[in-house]
């Protein structure tokens, strides 16, 4: 991420101001970060993404974070909602995968149920 971008994320009165107070706080923490992400996803790219995507939404959302406070358990919580999305939309990707399988294996003539909301295609 270019410093350019990283100063407009900064909200907090100057930017160089702002990214060493986000530098003090919040980089410290990256090792244990990724090594939590290591522990969620059990593979180095999946939990490098996840760091770095922790990463982002740390500086975006940085000018909600007060001073002072459990800045880990901050990080942390960014991280773990960033691996529950990840995950839920993995799941997503694999039932519209399963469906598709599925609806190309039934005979014809035999009735499928299908989930409120979807119409099915003869």
């Amino acid at each position: 991420m270019g410093r350019v971008v990283i100063q407009t994320l900064m909200t907090r009165g100057d930017g160089d101001d702002a990214w060493a107070v986000f530098e003090g706080e919040v980089l410290p923490h990256a090792d244990r970060l990724f090594r939590l992400a290591m522990w969620f996803e059990r593979n180095r790219a999946d939990a490098e993404d996840v760091v770095q995507d922790t990463m982002i939404q740390a500086l975006r959302s940085f000018h909600r974070f007060q001073p002072g406070t459990n800045c880990r358990a901050w990080f942390i919580t960014i991280l773990r909602r960033i691996v529950s999305n990840r995950r839920r939309a993995q799941l997503r990707i694999a039932l519209a995968a399963e469906d598709e399988v599925l609806i190309g294996r039934r005979s014809p003539g035999e009735e499928v149920m299908v989930p409120a909301g979807r119409i099915e295609a003869s």
